[in-house]
This record gives structure tokens, sequence and C-alpha cells, in this order.
């Protein structure tokens, strides 16, 4: 080798060693990353890179701090940011990067809005058809043609004098109303055959009491004022992991204002009914509601009830004369003890659990019944 050439190698060896050194004294990291790293939101401070991670809640953090290079790696390593329920929540702060994945809890929807229910006014009165019919004057009141033939008239319902008592030492209140249902009633009679005693009956669409959330009919007590049974019924409600006590009694009274005669052969009365519901809940309870079946009676209704009724009875007195309760009774026992929902209600074939849809019923909240006046 000539004098030249080494000459011309030594002076590159020290320019090289004089770079590296003044790298070195400026600070300079040199970062060699590992085949199967990825970097994925990183951030570098004062010459400290971290890289975050994250493959099923693992996290791998790679630091560099100065003049030293660090290198932790995760064989086939991917970026995952952890989602629960589908929420995930990014947080950004300075220099930092974190990933926060929360969960939601989604409310189920109360049944009224499930079910499309408009829930009205209740200032107003409320009108559908009604039903009459004849009976004998019999302990079983069986139904028989005594030859009136009746028209058909609208009842009318109406609601007033809610009022609320102060809590109780269990932080319960009573909510109380009046419901009166008022059905006039004009039948024609040409045929004077029937000899013997009858009743006027009639079959009406009174107003249900149900859950606003759950949809269920609340069952109650109904008496009247000579009874000894004045007990509330209660019925648990159970609504987004919570059961509520719904306590429900009602006294009725009925009468009819008396016959008259409108014409020759035509004739008319009234059927009047009251009851006075009383209703004990949690004082910030609000799911109260009350519905009317706009459609009343009609004929197959009417007929659907009585074939019902009379088979009913045979089952009953054939249990009290073998002494066992047949399948059959059991079950019409167990439909009629179930509670069901408001647009499986119907008066006329309640055992049968008959659907309806949102659009045959008034339904309005209690509290917005008109308070008592003082």
């Amino acid at each position: 080798m000539s004098k030249k050439k080494k000459i011309i190698i030594s002076v590159i060896i020290i320019v090289a060693v004089a770079v590296v050194a003044a790298a070195i004294g400026a600070g300079v990291t040199f970062l060699i990353l590992n085949k199967n790293e990825n970097p994925v939101n990183n951030t570098i401070t004062d010459n400290t890179l971290t890289n975050e991670n994250t493959t099923n809640n693992t996290t791998t953090n790679n630091t560099i701090t100065k003049n030293t290079t660090t290198n932790s790696t995760t064989k086939n390593n991917t970026i995952t940011n952890s989602n629960i329920k589908n929420t995930t929540t990014n947080t950004t702060t300075k220099n930092t990067t974190t990933n926060t994945a929360s969960s939601s809890t989604t409310k189920p929807t109360p049944y009224v809005q499930s079910v499309g229910l408009t829930v009205g006014s209740a200032t107003q009165a409320y009108t559908n058809p009604v039903f009459f019919y004849t009976t004998d004057k019999t302990e079983d009141k069986n139904i028989i043609d005594v030859g009136c033939k009746f028209d058909t008239t609208s009842a009318t319902h109406t609601f007033s004098d809610y009022s609320i008592s102060s809590p109780d030492k269990n932080g319960n209140v009573v909510v109380s109303f009046k419901y009166s249902y008022v059905a006039p009633m004009k039948y024609t009679r040409t045929d004077y055959s029937y000899k013997d005693g009858y009743y006027y009956s009639t079959y009406y669409s009174d107003a249900v009491l149900f859950d606003y959330y759950t949809g269920e009919i609340y069952k109650y007590n109904e008496y009247s004022s000579t009874d000894d049974d004045k007990d509330y019924t209660y019925n648990d409600i159970v609504w987004n992991g919570k059961t509520t006590k719904v306590g429900v009694k009602a006294e009725k009274s009925s009468s009819w204002d008396g016959k008259q005669t409108v014409s020759e052969n035509v004739y008319s009365d009234t059927w009047r009914l009251t009851l006075t519901y009383y209703v004990s809940i949690p004082k910030d309870y609000d799911g109260i509601i009350l519905g009317i079946l706009k459609e009343g009676t009609n004929q197959k209704n009417f007929d659907y009830r009585l074939n019902y009724l009379k088979k009913y009875d045979e089952l009953k007195k054939q249990a009290e004369t073998t002494g066992t309760k047949s399948k059959e009774l059991t079950e019409f026992e167990e439909k009629r003890n179930n509670m069901i929902k408001l647009l499986e209600y119907s008066r006329y074939d309640i055992y049968a659990k008959a659907t309806h849809t949102k659009n045959d019923f008034y339904v309005f909240k209690v509290k917005d019944i008109s308070p008592v006046k003082k």
C-alpha cells in the first residue's frame, strides 16, 4: 500500500470517530426495532419513547432512555383496543395516549311505549257500546229471552275525586279516585208470554287499572260497603331488577234508576256503577295507568263469555261431587289467576287471553284525574 493511501484511510477513521463522538455528545438516540414490533400511538418526551400495544388487555411497553435502547418484543404482537358492549372512549392528554373501554347498560322500554299506546287526557268522558240481556231470578241467574229487544246504547265512563295521602312510616301513599259508569237502556217488548219474574242485566267494559312499565293488569279486591273483607290485593311488579308492591282495592255500588215508559211497548232505564279505587304504592312510583276498551260489548263477546261461565260452573260442580279437581278446572283457574298484559285483555274472554291492538284502548295516567275540590 502506498503512503498516500495510508494517509487517506487514517483521515477517514479520524473523521468517523469525530462524527460518532459528536452524535453522542448531542444526545442522539438510535432506535433499533425488532421486525415483529408495531409501534402505534408513540409519544416521545425527552428522548423517551413509550409504545403501548394492547392485545387482549395485555400491554407491552418499549422504553428508550438517553443513550440506551431497550427493545421489549412480543412475537406477532398486534394492536387491539378492547371494546366492551360496543362502547370505546379514547382519552388523550399531553404526551400520553390512553385507550379506555367502558361498558354501557341499556334500560328496558316501558310496556306503554313498546306497544305504541297513546296516553291521553283524563279530563274527558269516555263512551263505548253496552250490551243488555235478561235473566231469571234463580241463584244462577240463567239468561232467558222474555221478549225484550234491546237497542244498542252507549255507556259513559268518567273519573273524578283524585287524591293522595301523606307517606306513611314505610314511605307508601294511598292514591284514591272515583270511577263512574252510566249505561242507559232502551228496549221494545211486544211478546208478554213469559210470566215469571226476571232481571235486566248488562255486560260492560269497565276501566282497567294496569302498570305503565310491565303492562300487567292489577288484580284487586272488589267489595261493597257491607262486606267484611276490605283488604288490599297486592301485585308484585318486577321491573328493571326491582320489585314494587302495588296494593289495590275498590268499593263498589250500583243501582237502576227505574223503568220508564217511552211510548207504547218501548221502555227505558239507566244503570249506574260507581267504583272508588284505593291504590297503595311507594310515594315515588308513577306507573299507575287506566285503560278503557273502546269496543265495549258485542254479541260475539257475550256469547263466548256465557259459554265460558257455563263450562266453568259445570267443572266446579263436578269437583264438588267427586271431591277431585279435574285438570281442565285447574287450567281454568290458572288462567284466572295469572296476571296478563293490557293488550291480552277483554272483559268477556279474559281467561282465553284474547289480544287487542294499541288502538283498542283509551289510556291515561291516574295522576291526571282532576283532584278533589276543597
